[in-house]
């Protein structure tokens, strides 16, 4: 399994020049070795793009500046990051603290100042080198659980300055002191046949589970029969010690015939091109079972480097009958910990699988396509598959309730890179506030299960741009948000007034929240719908009396509002 790509050498070597220059660096947190997320670890849609450092179900730790540079850029969102500050050093790097509580300080003042210049929760700061410069170990922030976080931890990444490229944490592992010496596990399987030339055990793909106990359907050794081209993916997942996580691996091969025909390094990758995570993994079963397979042939639209070798984009020719051709896989993590296993195709003839005859239209990966009929306009960039799709187009008509037919295409399984751009006529335009039409995804059952945001009313049609092509149909939002209160009372013992805050379809837009009439900036936690204020930060009067007023706006304009009194 030695490696042998010049490429991923080269690649590496730079990676290291770049970002371990001459800095002192110190730990972002203290006392923390041991991690809740891995670099390049697989996620929906992404990389995940750095370290997890946990906190152990705390929030409000002490977050430090890892190396001399200066505070850039501080980010606040009540989605993704969090609140999220990125810091830049001379060397030509960047590190990035997500998740964050809040900041310390004069940025403190800086970023709240900035909040209330433009009325808005989330804004985004920039800063000169020369106003919250640091230096290592110097405190800028405490930790937390904002943002898109599932639990309390501190996200930290390295990216290269002038590109955003993303940079592995491990690079300065002699710092940071995490400590593994347990190896990854395989846990799948999964041989495909190529489209119309290759079969597996008489089908067209089969997964197979390893090390699954009494559900184990592939061991060490075992005989697989196929014929014709046939690729591979792998199901795997690291652990580490002194946790009870489970992480991502990015170093993977894939041996046939004793020779390697396939290598997978996931050692850097830009930060504008992390959807193509899509197209690393298999997305159909991602999407099914929410497992992650990762395919060691590549498809001709991934725009990553990740596969550093690979021979005859790792397809294995089955011709003849009764030859054994034995395959071996291998994982490894970063401490160099690893696993292999072994089994055997073997040739027999089996019949192939069918064409797809029932294709409305072939989308080809590497140029335009445009689908239209009278209701309906889809436009494909060149860049916006990563390999040829069938389109297989059908409207349903019976549903009721929408506004169009629903816009069946078949390609719910299918990833985009690059956004569609679309129009959906309105069949029933009979609303007077047009900005309360909304573009809905359906389900098989008809229902609604959400909708495309960037979908806007012109001159008839639903139009915009998505990179999920899902059943759509045309509906209506003529529902106002909800506001329930939370913590209203006892705010000398509690003084963080709270509130719920729901959408039904189009979504929340925007919210703001005033006290005696002044604007303050009320936080916003999507994942718990929770709005809240300490109102210690407000500096409005104890021991009186207080009018407070939550303003809500949907995606289709309608407001709701909600007053109420307070002591405080």
């Amino acid at each position: 399994m030695k490696l042998h790509s010049v490429f991923f050498n080269l690649l590496f070597a730079a990676v290291q020049v770049v970002s371990a220059q001459d800095l002192q660096y110190a730990q972002p947190l203290q006392d923390v070795y041991t991690l809740a997320g891995t670099y390049a670890e697989l996620r929906p849609n992404h990389f995940h793009g750095g370290w997890d450092f946990r906190t152990h179900g705390q929030e409000n730790k002490p977050v430090y500046a890892v190396a001399k540079g200066y505070v850039a850029r501080v980010v606040i969102s009540p989605t993704g990051y969090g609140k999220m500050a990125m810091i830049n050093h001379p060397d030509g790097t960047t590190t990035i603290y997500g998740h964050l509580n809040g900041f310390v300080g004069r940025l403190d003042s800086a970023v709240k100042a900035e909040q209330y210049k433009q009325r808005r929760f989330e804004v985004v700061a920039e800063f000169r080198p020369d106003e919250f410069p640091v230096v290592p170990g110097q405190q800028f922030a405490i930790s937390g659980n904002t943002g898109g976080s599932a639990g309390p931890h501190l996200h930290f990444e390295i990216r290269r300055t002038s590109d955003l490229l993303m940079l592995n944490p491990f690079l300065h592992n002699d710092i940071f002191g995490i400590v593994d010496t347990k190896k990854p596990t395989i846990y799948g399987v999964k041989i495909y046949g190529a489209t119309e030339a290759g079969a597996v055990d008489g089908k067209a793909e089969k997964k197979y589970l390893c090390n699954a106990g009494k559900n184990t359907t592939l061991r060490h050794g075992q005989i697989i029969p196929a014929w014709g081209k046939i690729t591979f993916a792998v199901k795997a997942s690291d652990a580490m010690d002194g946790t009870y996580f489970n992480y991502g691996v990015r170093k993977l091969w894939l041996d046939a015939e004793g020779k390697n025909i396939s290598e997978i390094h996931i050692d850097s990758f830009p930060f504008e091109q992390k959807r193509a995570v899509n197209s690393l993994i298999d997305f159909a079963q991602r999407a099914v079972s929410r497992e992650y397979y990762v395919k060691f042939s590549k498809e001709p639209g991934n725009p990553l480097q990740q596969h550093v070798a690979t021979v005859n984009n790792a397809v294995l020719c089955i011709d003849t009958e009764g030859k054994e051709y034995p395959v071996t896989i291998r994982v490894q993590d970063d401490f160099g910990n690893a696993d292999t296993f072994s089994f055997v195709i073997k040739g027999k003839p089996m019949p192939l699988p069918a064409a797809d005859t029932a294709v409305t239209k072939m989308l080809r990966q590497g140029q335009d396509n445009i689908f239209s009929n009278e209701h309906l306009l889809l436009h494909f960039s060149k860049d916006a598959l990563y390999t040829d799709v069938p389109l297989h187009y059908s409207t349903d008509t019976t549903a009721r309730n929408y506004l169009s037919p629903v816009h069946e295409f078949g390609t719910d399984l299918v990833p985009i890179h690059t956004e569609v751009d679309y129009a959906v006529k309105v069949e029933q335009d009979t609303l007077q506030n047009k900005r309360q039409y909304v573009l809905a995804r359906v389900n098989k059952r008809n229902m609604v299960t959400g909708v495309v945001q960037k979908a806007r009313y012109f001159n008839g049609y639903m139009a915009g741009t998505t990179n999920y092509l899902s059943r759509l149909a045309v509906f209506q939002d003529k529902d106002a948000p909800t506001i329930k209160p939370l913590n209203i009372t006892k705010l000398k013992a509690n003084p963080v007034l709270s509130f719920r805050i729901r959408d039904n379809l189009a979504g929340i837009k925007s919210y703001d929240g005033y006290i005696d009439g002044e604007w303050h900036p009320f936080e916003f936690d999507a994942k718990t719908a929770r709005l809240h204020m300490d109102l210690r930060r407000t500096g409005i009067e104890k021991g009186t009396t207080h009018t407070v007023k939550i303003v809500v706006t949907d995606g289709c304009e309608n407001t709701a509002t909600h007053e109420v009194q307070i002591y405080y």
